[in-house]
């Protein structure tokens, strides 16, 4: 019997902190491989401080458009729209592309030590409940 972690047909990449980005988890989406990616914190300067997350545990997924273009629409609506600057690497806007639908889950654990990991994932919470995110994470060293 082949394990769900093993299953050479699922392969996940696991990253630590330093890997998040837009760039980063587009990638594996477009190639139909599954991620789970550690995040900084919500109370960090990263991609989650953008957004308003409780100060706790949680298990949500973001959907947003990514574009450079700063125009009513875009600076109007953040729920919406995340506005990449022109230094922020992402390999599929340019001039035929103005606009990059993105869906990935995040998932904040708390560890016994009081303090929360977050990660970034696009594995299904009916799958994978958070308790087996935080697993999966921390095969990473093993």
């Amino acid at each position: 019997m082949v394990d769900r972690y093993s299953d050479p047909v699922r392969a996940i990449l696991m990253a630590d902190r330093g890997y998040e980005s837009f760039n980063t988890f587009a990638h594996p989406i477009r190639k139909g491989m599954y991620f789970v990616i550690r995040m900084k914190d919500i109370n960090s300067n990263g991609i989650l401080s953008a957004y308003d997350f409780p100060d706790r545990e949680f298990d949500t997924h973001i959907r947003t458009t990514l574009t450079r273009r700063h125009t009513k629409e875009t600076l109007g609506n953040p729920n919406t729209y995340t506005i990449l600057q022109p230094s922020t690497d992402f390999d599929f806007l340019d001039e035929n592309c103005m606009y990059y639908d993105i869906e990935f889950r995040i998932v904040r654990i708390l560890l016994d030590n009081g303090t929360y990991i977050c990660i970034a994932a696009n594995l299904s919470g009916e799958e994978f409940p958070l308790e087996e995110i935080n697993k999966l994470y921390r095969m990473r060293w093993s």
